[in-house]
């Protein structure tokens, strides 16, 4: 098990009382990344978009996802 989905299945634990269609944040990956990334994941079902961020280290993509599907993005992300 990933690091990433060890942490993630820790603090979701306990009761849930969050909105499951809520975005939350998948991955943050280069600008032109971004657009593959939606993409793939819509592929696979999952809704998701892209937001472009600035940092002073420059440019990049925000892929969010809805909370109800952050388990399995984050499974197929660990699969590739």
């Amino acid at each position: 098990m990933g690091l990433r989905r060890w942490f993630i299945e820790m603090l979701s634990r306990g009761t849930d009382t969050s909105d499951l269609d809520e975005l939350v944040d998948f991955q943050k990956v280069s600008l032109s990344r971004g657009p593959l990334q939606v993409h793939a994941l819509q592929e696979s079902g999952i809704q998701a978009v892209s937001i472009e961020c600035m940092s002073r280290n420059g440019p990049y993509s925000r892929v969010m996802v809805r909370r109800r599907d952050l388990a399995e993005a984050l499974a197929r992300h660990d699969d590739n």
